[in-house]
């Protein structure tokens, strides 16, 4: 059974030679773009490595973004003033085929979670958004507590009090 590392920053060590979660945009903004965003300031990437292979086998992609009041939920438009809401955008999460299954993807978004409860002690944050690239993986993010969009199924939304809650309850689950 692979033993993985815990989620850290990408760096230039890491190896990213392989890592294929079946769909080609991913694969490429891994290799291509995420240390480009990171020396730009505009995403910061998490990765996992299988330390056994030596290699990143899942990551996510967090940054700052403003969600309009009309593509908001109920919730989470509720209190807040007329303006974009401030939210941690999960840019991209994917797990290489090579693990699928086992987890690794759900342990990942909760690591999202951690980041974005942390930055949200920090600045002000209102949710965490998600676009997903499609209805499957939409699905993953509704059976972990993140809700659609009102104008689109695809974006998905969950409050900081609702991550707080979800990471408190897992943690008394061990």
């Amino acid at each position: 059974m692979p033993r993985f590392s815990e989620p850290e920053p990408l760096g230039p060590n890491h190896v990213l030679e392989g890592f294929d979660c079946g769909r080609a945009s991913l694969n490429v903004w891994l290799a291509r773009y995420a240390s480009q965003a990171a020396a730009a300031g505009s995403a910061r990437t998490y990765v996992v490595v299988d330390e056994q292979q030596k290699r990143v086998v899942g990551y996510h992609a967090l940054t700052a973004a403003g969600l309009e009041r009309d593509s908001a939920t109920a919730r989470i438009v509720k209190g807040m003033p007329q303006y974009p809401i401030p939210v941690v955008l999960l840019a991209r999460l994917a797990v290489d085929l090579s693990v699928a299954g086992r987890g690794l993807g759900a342990w990942l978004l909760r690591d999202a979670m951690t980041r974005t409860l942390a930055a949200a002690e920090t600045i002000g944050v209102r949710a965490m958004l998600v676009h997903t690239i499609d209805q499957g993986a939409a699905s993953f993010y509704r059976r972990h507590g993140l809700e659609a969009s009102p104008t689109d199924p695809r974006h998905l939304m969950i409050l900081i009090k609702d991550i707080a809650a979800s990471l408190n309850a897992a943690s008394q689950d061990r």
